[in-house]
Parts: C-alpha cells; structure tokens; sequence
C-alpha cells in the first residue's frame, strides 16, 4: 500500500469564522501519493456519524471537487478532518 499524505490549505489552524457565514472554503492537496485514483471526503466532528462512519461524517460524499469546495457549516467548533482512499 503506498503513502499518501496529505495537507489541509484552508482553513488555517484554529481560524475562526464570526457572525453569519452561509459556507467554509475547504481546500487540500495531496502532498505525495501514488498514481492511481483517489477517492478523498472531508469529515466534522459535530455531525451526527452514520454506521459506515463511527467516529465522523462525511461533509461530501463524491459530489464536487472534493480538494476545493465549500460546505454549509453549522455553528460550533468543528475538528475538520480530510481523507484520501
């Protein structure tokens, strides 16, 4: 199995939104990888997780460019997680 690693751009670490934001640009890039496809979801850890997901949802789930989009957030500290299979 090869490595991927990966980077979260944006949102910066611990940045903060304030007031009413209707959406939060999410954007990554795979730092190394192999050269076959992959399949990447964004995760929060204040959404309810579904059974195939214990711990976390999927923001995501193949709709657009997953490397740049911007979901609808609720309010509430999120720990944003970004994934590659």
């Amino acid at each position: 199995m090869a490595i991927v690693t990966l980077q979260i751009l944006e949102p910066a670490h611990n940045q903060v939104y304030t007031g009413l934001s209707p959406s939060v640009h999410l954007r990554g890039q795979v730092v190394e990888g192999p050269d076959t496809p992959l399949y990447f979801s964004w995760y929060s850890s204040l959404f309810e997780p579904p059974a195939s997901a214990p711990d976390q949802t999927t923001l995501n789930a193949n709709g657009d460019n997953p490397l740049n989009f911007s979901p609808a957030l609720g309010p509430g500290s999120h720990v944003l997680t970004f994934n590659a299979k």
